[in-house]
């Protein structure tokens, strides 16, 4: 999850003071936590990263005023990293060396393997141990924040019922469709236009009245249960075939249309309107929205709890 308690003009960052008031004497004062001195670069690498969100979110306020909070916001999150390394190196239990090493080769897969990685980030090689200590301090960092998350108290029958009162709209049922279709697969090498020319003779038959199920059985690659898909929302099937069914009346029969998956005739047999859900319906729904609130609660409280006891100083 992130470590940014999101940008909040209010915030303990804005309270703490302003980063115009951390300059000793010409130039500007280094951040430590706990005796470990924060590199500026790590710092100004946050401030990249946060400054899109942040101007668009305070679009409105003075750009000087605007810098000073987000170079604040910025640096409050640098702050809570460095606390969560510093609690997961207290943690004694070693990350397997292999899954290291597994990580380090997938890292340098992604840029064509090692001499292109190296080269990339201007490296030399001798920086391979160093870079394999850095992944295993961030694995134990995730484990950290995993097991904290993972020990909050799951909802309770009675959060979950006041949740679903509270926000009904959030949890929803969608629109769902029952289809059924003839299709003939067309993998690589199949004749198209054949199989186009078989489905419109099929088309025109069921047109001139003969049984759509007797079709299926007849011409579809897919006979099982007369074609019937069952009932589906938008956006399981693929875009085109679901753009050809949700356009169509109950009853009706499509043109003939294709998909990457084959070519189609698809008749619509019954369409159920998008409608709350039940408290059944959405219960995993909000269970895993509170479990998600309470972990987020939880690390929060773990990083205040490490910051209260935490020499931060400007030095």
């Amino acid at each position: 999850m992130p470590l940014s308690r999101g940008p909040c003009p209010c915030s303990r960052a804005s309270a703490r003071g302003t980063a115009a008031g951390r300059e000793r004497g010409g130039g500007r004062a280094m951040l430590y936590v706990n005796d470990e001195r924060v590199p500026d670069e790590e710092i100004e690498r946050e401030v990249a990263r946060l400054r899109a969100q942040y101007e668009r979110t305070f679009a409105d306020k003075p750009r000087a005023e605007r810098e000073a909070e987000l170079r604040e916001w910025a640096r409050e999150d640098v702050i809570e990293r460095v606390l969560l390394r510093q609690a997961a190196r207290r943690d004694p239990e070693r990350v397997p060396p292999d899954r290291v090493d597994r990580r380090f080769r997938d890292m340098v897969k992604e840029y064509g393997g090692r001499r292109a990685y190296f080269e990339h980030f201007r490296l030399d090689p001798s920086a391979e141990e160093g870079i394999k200590r850095t992944i295993a301090l961030e694995m134990k960092v995730a484990r950290l924040i995993e097991r904290i998350e993972s020990a909050a108290i799951a909802p309770g029958e009675d959060e979950i019922r006041a949740y679903h009162e509270l926000y009904p709209e959030q949890f929803t049922v969608p629109e769902l469709v029952r289809a059924a279709h003839i299709v003939k697969h067309a993998g690589e090498g199949a004749d198209r236009a054949a199989l186009r020319a078989e489905m419109e003779a099929v088309r025109a038959r069921i047109a001139a009245g003969e049984d759509f199920d007797a079709l299926v059985r007849a011409h579809s690659d897919c006979p099982d249960n007369g074609g019937d898909l069952g009932y589906f929302p938008r956006g399981q099937m693929v875009p085109s075939f679901d753009d050809a069914v949700f356009a169509l009346d109950v009853g009706a029969v499509s043109p003939v249309f294709e998909t990457e998956l084959g070519i189609h005739i698809a008749k619509l047999l019954d369409r159920r309107p998008a409608c709350p859900a039940t408290l059944e319906e959405a219960r995993g729904s909000i269970a895993a929205v509170l479990a998600r609130e309470a972990g987020e609660t939880a690390l929060e409280d773990f990083i205040d709890a490490e910051k209260a006891k935490a020499r931060i100083e400007d030095r």
